[in-house]
């Protein structure tokens, strides 16, 4: 069984392609963040951090998928999950021929979208501020120098993970010849590119029959208004998003 991961930040479009996948080709299971998945966020942030080896991620990865793995018998098996962030070495050492798909949004529309989804409201918020390595932050993650986190804005927050987790699947990239980086606005691209180089590279048939279906597909999108369009934020907030997303931010061919 050939095995398909689709792992982001979340708020990528996971939802989307899993259901893409499982509706649209008969030799694919795609499930978007089957169970158990949970606790897979609160290692990844601890692998993250050096508070776990990648061995425990692999121990901890077999056995919440053994009695899933029994039942599946198609050809590919596609896992869209961001809680599986910190898991790419460990599931590349598992199945060296899995293809794994780093999902990268502009940070603009990621972070609207994110604190729109209730990040630091209600029980996700109380999880957010207080329940450990539930959201990676800089006490913990140190690799590019200690920041306070009750310092920072709601919008440096959620900015400031977003060049962390990136960053790290940048690095994956580096070391797994099947790593491919693929842009969140690309998949809903006019032309249909970046859905069309995914359907290939995972080796499944192309068809323009295929595109009419991507608009019915399901998505999960945020309705909440708690932050306006980035276009209407503060001058200073901006330009502090910019400088914690930067490299990233250009390297990945966004524009101010």
């Amino acid at each position: 069984m050939k095995k398909v991961f689709f792992i982001s930040t979340g708020r990528t479009a996971t939802n989307f392609l899993a259901s893409f996948f499982e509706n649209n080709f008969s030799n694919v299971t795609a499930i978007h963040m089957p169970a158990p998945s949970r606790h897979l966020r609160v290692l990844s942030n601890l692998y993250l951090c050096d508070k776990l080896t990648k061995e425990s991620l692999m121990k901890q990865y077999v056995w919440s998928r053994k009695r899933l793995f029994d039942k599946i018998d198609t050809e590919y098996y596609v896992e869209s999950n961001n809680y599986l962030h910190g898991f790419s070495d460990a599931l590349a050492t598992l199945y060296p021929d899995a293809i794994i798909f780093h999902i990268v949004r502009d940070p603009r529309t990621y972070i609207e979208s994110q604190i729109n989804f209730g990040v630091f409201k209600g029980i996700k918020g109380l999880l957010t501020n207080y329940f450990p390595y539930w959201y990676i932050k800089p006490h913990t993650y140190k690799k590019f120098g200690e920041i306070k986190w009750h310092d920072m804005t709601d919008i440096e927050k959620v900015a400031w993970r977003w060049k962390i987790i990136n960053h790290e699947l940048s690095e994956f990239g580096n070391r797994f010849d099947n790593y491919h980086l693929v842009r969140f606005e690309d998949i809903f691209a006019n032309d249909n590119e970046g859905l069309k180089y995914i359907i290939k590279t995972i080796g499944l048939e192309y068809s323009d029959d295929l595109m009419k279906k991507r608009a019915s597909t399901k998505t999960n999108i945020s309705t909440d208004k708690e932050v306006e369009h980035w276009s209407k934020w503060d001058e200073k907030e901006l330009d502090s998003m910019y400088e914690i997303c930067n490299p990233l931010f250009s390297k990945y061919n966004y524009d101010k």
